[in-house]
């Protein structure tokens, strides 16, 4: 494949103006129409309006609205047949336990709950603070398991509670 030398090209936006480059990176004003969906890929969030405000309408400044779209239900990809909920209304805060009776499950998603004033630590049996997952009031923590007493937990503050939701 050969060269093509061309000697200056001129790019008009939108405006009419000429583009320009700002920073190595072409700068156009332009609107775009599309017939159809546009999938963008993969995004990240670099940085959001501080402090980030997790309520209202999303249409103040200071909130970033983020929403997903689905055409339709999530497909149950891991077989799971029915879904249980459970909560632990006293995690000690001076020795480890199981977050509940043996409940077998191919899958356990775990909350600090939101009224919580400590930290909970999960993990496998003799977690500690040093040792466990630090789940904070509102937090999940989710695991693929074969059994929920599987999962231990143990408080900062004595009476903690934790709430949870298995699959099986």
């Amino acid at each position: 494949m050969g060269n093509v030398g061309v000697g200056s090209i001129r790019i008009i936006d939108n405006d009419g103006e000429s583009a320009t480059v700002t920073n190595g990176k072409l700068d156009v004003n332009a609107d775009l129409t599309v017939e159809g969906d546009i999938n963008i890929g993969n995004v990240d969030v670099l940085s959001v309006p501080a402090p980030l405000s997790t309520t209202g309408d999303g249409t103040r400044s200071g909130v970033l609205r983020i929403t997903l779209a689905s055409d339709s239900a999530m497909p149950n990809t891991q077989g799971y047949t029915a879904i249980g909920q459970q909560s632990n209304v006293s995690v000690s805060s001076s020795d480890d336990e199981t977050i509940a009776v043996s409940t077998a499950c191919k899958h356990v998603d775990v909350m600090a709950a939101i009224t919580n004033t400590g930290i909970i630590y999960v993990g496998g049996e003799g977690v500690s603070a040093t040792t466990g997952i630090a789940l904070y009031a509102g937090d999940v923590y989710s695991v693929d398991i074969d059994n929920v007493t599987k999962i231990w937990a143990i408080a900062s503050v004595n009476n903690e509670d934790v709430q949870f939701v298995y699959y099986t």
